[in-house]
């Protein structure tokens, strides 16, 4: 069940999705929830431009610079709005008009919701340095060569030349650059979901859950996403509030996010990756679907144990009673479930364990065996300037322990 809050002033709706037998979620088949609303989006008219350095003067400002295959983003905050800025600074014969004419100029309450406009995520450094406000670029003035508009564009398009490479260089005040691979690797999700698309199998959609707020208000507290097609990000934010209790990493965590960002919402017209999602919305549901079984041998499970445990694990046998119907599974749990000790020498629990079908369900999750060696995420990642209070989306407590 996903119960949708709106902000207290309004009554909140509850929404239910059905759980299809059928392997293909059709648009007809679920409930249309209502979209949670991003922060509310602030257009700067002439009265509300930035009149740093006499208003358009050049100013020598601190920035952030991202390197990008046709130029670079010059990332900071305006001081006067507390908006999130990214100015995009063209390299090649053009560059030189930008002296008079604006350059091409985002905005964004936080710093999350600047990565859609980007089109790429941004480095845990970056977010710090926009929290902070270490970085700034005050709209309607001259930084770094190029003039900065004074209102960001409303509804940006999409150009693959500003998308930065992995090679491409981030440049911070005050550290030494590195290429914004290395930058993004020092960043490490809470949930990380992938998965190739159906209808063009080089497709990559990728899920990610990057933090749970430290601040509890109500047994609540902020959740920050991020939902990318082929590393370009779609939608990103940290204006949806869970029990504070929650699993994140949890396959009925993946479900709700996934039906939630990709339901039309009322409140604004959609960004350009919010468009991409409602033309995908279908093949995106149907990749979540919940899977009844009977399950194959190397499916992902997750498993309810005796104690109440669950967790996640391979299917490595089906085992049939006299009717052919499965009435239990033999698998291997993951390796960071489970006491080293219990496993082989090529990882494979002895014997495997034996589990009633009817605890066994399918899973979303990866094996998190791969997680062992990265660094632990830090406990909470920084939000933008702008503190809009978050609507709140419950995702429900999901299977206890679920991914371990």
């Amino acid at each position: 069940m996903i119960a949708i809050e709106d902000p207290p002033q309004r009554t909140p709706r509850t929404v239910t999705a059905s759980r299809s037998r059928a392997s293909v979620v059709r648009r007809g088949e679920l409930t249309r929830p209502e979209q949670i609303s991003a922060a509310p989006r602030i257009r700067i008219g002439a009265s509300g431009v930035s009149q740093t350095a006499g208003g358009g003067g050049a100013v020598d400002q601190r920035v952030a610079v991202l390197e990008t295959p046709s130029g670079e983003w010059l990332i900071g905050v305006d001081p006067a709005t507390r908006l999130c800025v990214a100015v995009h600074r063209p390299t090649g014969p053009n560059a030189d008009a930008l002296f008079s004419v604006p350059a091409y100029t985002v905005t964004a309450s936080t710093s999350w919701e600047l990565e859609p406009l980007v089109g790429a995520a941004l480095g845990d450094e970056v977010h710090e340095a926009l929290r902070l406000a270490v970085v700034t670029v005050p709209l309607g003035a001259t930084v770094g060569g190029v003039l900065v508009a004074a209102c960001g564009t409303d509804r940006p398009d999409l150009d693959e030349g500003r998308v930065p490479r992995g090679a491409d260089l981030l440049r911070l005040p005050g550290r030494q650059p590195v290429t914004y691979a290395e930058s993004l690797a020092r960043s490490r999700p809470l949930l990380r979901w992938e998965e190739a698309g159906l209808e063009d199998p080089s497709d990559v959609y990728r899920l990610d859950a990057l933090a749970l707020g430290r601040d509890v208000h109500e047994g609540r507290r902020d959740l920050t996403y991020r939902l990318s097609l082929n590393s370009r990000v779609l939608v990103a934010g940290n204006d949806i509030e869970v029990p504070a209790d929650l699993v994140v990493r949890s396959s009925d965590t993946i479900r709700g996010l996934i039906t939630m960002l990709t339901s039309p919402g009322i409140d604004a017209p959609p960004t350009a990756g919010q468009q991409v999602l409602l033309r995908r919305r279908d093949e995106l549901l149907s990749l979540v679907a919940e899977n009844p079984g009977p399950f194959r041998v190397d499916e992902r499970v997750e498993v309810r144990l005796p104690d109440g445990r669950t967790l996640t694990g391979t299917v490595t046998a089906a085992i049939r009673g006299a009717d052919q119907d499965v009435r239990s599974y033999q698998w291997n749990p993951d390796r960071t479930s489970m006491p080293g000790s219990l496993f082989g020498p090529r990882g494979v629990l002895r014997g495997g364990i034996v589990s009633p079908a009817a605890a066994v369900r399918a899973s979303l999750l990866p094996d998190s065996t791969a997680d062992v060696n990265l660094p632990a995420p830090a406990p909470a990642l920084p939000s933008g300037p702008s503190e809009a209070p978050p609507i709140q989306l419950d995702l429900g407590a999901g299977p206890a322990g679920a991914g371990g």
